[in-house]
């Protein structure tokens, strides 16, 4: 930075200190040394106003929980953990000698119900319903494990089970999808419906997977009650769908470019999940596209946060990530739209942030991730326009696909550049200051009739995804 006569160095949030097996060096003040400024940004609007003095406008105000999913998860929860309880009985009255192995299930069982009552009382809702399903999940494999039951009886309730699955599923599938809500409910409820297919199968095999897919199947019930909340309305048909999931699917295989360039090694399980996110569009099944290849772009974006952040300022990244996301998630509530998938991670995150910081980590970076998840649709009014436009002949000047081109280009650089906590609703406005630039300039040219030549293309250019329908 020196020798090209730089004078202002922006680093990564917790990126400062870089520790060697001998000595550590904080290069803010190996900065001040050089007679160079290093200053730590979190956010690219940070970045941005370091470098021109211009300030984005802040998200205003606070976070207010939609009433509808206060009392829906409450429900949810009040539900998951009066199950707990019923199950504990049940294994209280059998009054039998537990080995070693099961008592220990059962102390499991009962530690994660402890903290469910905690989440209850404290109406943390969200991280009450999870701890009661873990529990739930114990409880029903001690249960299952004790029972006496012959090879006919397991059968009979298996099918029981396999004919109540597939009812479930053809009902979940005539549900209409309207909302942001709606489609962030039908993603957790067809991502736990698919799992409950996948115990299915091994349970066949290997019959003490049953009570873990019982309560899968008891929590997908549970999230359905999320569907057919109000909100604005989404154009989120089979085409929107489709669109989204491939456009998603490109931003990520950039970012897992990215990382595959300079960390290979760490880059194989990402490119697993993003495989099967892959698999999901090739399948048809958009929703679930959309849903693991958020959750892996989410991951890769973890990875570049974390990249020489010392042990001791973990913490930190975490509360950076939370008040991102709390800022995103405002921000879709002013909009009308209550991300209750963002906010359920939110919430959780914060709870597990003492006693489980990593999965903390990871919980607050799905909620950032999923927290505008509307950038990838059209409300039903712009699909309307947009239809009556395109009957007229109408081009229209700016498209969604160019600014979502241009949109993955700068995260691509922001993520190469560790800045990873970005609203993506502040890179949009940077994509749409760039556009309104060029735009200017191209107006000035023609009032100055001047003829503007294309120049010739540059011979490398990203290469994305091929995609078949």
């Amino acid at each position: 930075a020196k020798s090209a006569g730089i004078k202002k160095v922006l680093v990564p949030f917790g990126q400062s200190i870089i520790e060697n097996e001998n000595e550590t060096i904080d290069i803010i003040e190996l900065g001040i040394q050089e007679g160079i400024e290093v200053k730590e940004v979190s956010y690219l609007n940070e970045a941005l106003f370091e470098f021109t003095g211009f300030k984005f406008d802040e998200v205003e105000g606070e976070l207010e929980i939609d009433p509808e999913y206060i009392q829906t998860m409450k429900s949810v929860a009040t539900n998951l953990c009066d199950r707990s309880h019923e199950l504990k009985e049940v294994i209280l009255d059998e009054d039998i000698e537990l080995d070693e192995f099961l008592e220990n299930i059962l102390q499991q069982g009962n530690d994660l119900l402890r903290k469910g009552k905690l989440g209850l009382e404290s109406e943390r809702f969200y991280t009450a319903a999870s701890f009661c399903f873990g529990s739930n999940v114990k409880y029903q494999t001690l249960i299952k494990d004790i029972e006496t039951k012959t090879d006919e009886e397991v059968k009979k309730d298996l099918a029981n089970l396999e004919s109540a699955l597939n009812l479930f599923n053809k009902n979940i599938e005539n549900i209409p999808v309207k909302t942001i809500s709606d489609l962030q409910a039908y993603m957790i409820v067809t991502e736990r419906l698919l799992e409950a297919d996948r115990l299915l199968e091994e349970s066949k095999e290997n019959p003490s997977f049953t009570g873990f897919l019982i309560e899968r199947i008891n929590s997908a019930k549970s999230w359905s009650t999320f569907l057919g909340q109000p909100g604005a309305e989404f154009d989120l048909d089979t085409a929107a769908m489709k669109n989204s999931c491939a456009g998603k699917l490109n931003e990520v295989n950039e970012r897992i470019r990215h990382l595959e360039l300079i960390f290979p090694v760490y880059a194989t399980d990402l490119k697993d999940n993003f495989d099967n996110a892959y698999d999901y569009y090739k399948q048809e099944k958009y929703t679930l596209c959309l849903f693991k290849a958020s959750k892996t772009g989410a991951e890769v974006n973890l990875f570049w946060s974390l990249i020489g952040v010392r042990e001791q300022d973990v913490d930190n990244i975490i509360l950076k990530k939370l008040e991102a996301a709390e800022k995103s998630i405002i921000n879709q509530i002013n909009k009308g739209i209550f991300p209750i998938l963002a906010y359920s991670y939110y919430e959780y995150a914060i709870d597990l942030r003492e006693d489980d910081p990593n999965s903390a980590l990871i919980y607050s970076q799905y909620a950032l991730e999923l927290s505008n998840i509307d950038l990838y649709f059209k409300t039903v009014e712009e699909a309307r326009i947009e239809k009556a436009l395109s009957r007229e002949n109408i081009p229209t000047t700016i498209t969604n696909d160019s600014v979502n081109s241009m949109t993955n280009s700068i995260t691509g650089f922001a993520i190469l550049n560790g800045l990873t906590n970005i609203p993506r609703c502040t890179i949009i406005s940077v994509v749409l200051l760039i556009i309104g630039i060029i735009i200017g300039f191209l107006f000035c040219c023609f009032t100055k009739k001047r003829t503007i030549h294309p120049k010739k293309a540059d011979s490398w250019r990203r290469t994305n995804i091929k995609l078949k329908d």
